[in-house]
């Protein structure tokens, strides 16, 4: 128990940087994820020593399935670089099970806060993307706040029993 909690503070510490590192350049520090990796991975090795290797694969597991998840969600730009990376991060941090709760809470809040940023006027327009012979314009939203918000809702969840 007192390791998780140790994995879940560092997620969030992660998460808030990124959330004001979105909301100040409208992108996440290769720095912060690199540094966030390095420290999943010694999570990982500590887990290792304590429990052995296999209490360790599912963190590393979890790392490459969310990537790999959300690498096609970036090839057909629904989402950005630094959001496949945060929630890579996240996912090194929490396992397989409360990722993929995580990823699908976080497109559900990215969905609710981009229609908000949109209607408020606050969403700019970022670029306008080429399908299949239509131009669309597409406008930007801070999706880490979906990512902090879903750590929170997961949070909750799991220490209400649910997870």
């Amino acid at each position: 128990m007192g390791f998780s909690i140790v994995r879940w503070s560092l997620a969030f510490v992660i998460s808030f940087l990124a959330v004001y590192d979105d909301h100040k350049r409208f992108k996440i520090s290769n720095r912060l994820i690199l540094l966030g990796l390095i420290i999943s991975f010694l999570c990982n090795l500590v887990s290792i020593f304590r429990l052995g290797f296999g209490s360790a694969a599912d963190y590393f597991l979890a790392e490459f399935c969310v990537f790999l998840c959300l690498l096609f969600l970036y090839l057909i730009h629904c989402v950005r670089a630094g959001d496949v990376k945060l929630l890579t991060v996240i996912a090194a941090f929490l396992g397989c099970r409360i990722s993929a709760l995580v990823v699908l809470v976080s497109m559900l809040a990215g969905v609710v806060i981009g229609v908000v940023e949109l209607s408020l006027g606050r969403a700019p327009r970022c670029e306008s993307i080429n399908i299949g012979g239509n131009t669309i314009d597409m406008h930007g939203y801070h999706y880490s706040y979906g990512v902090l918000t879903a750590l929170c809702v997961t949070l909750i969840l799991n220490l209400l029993g649910y997870f």
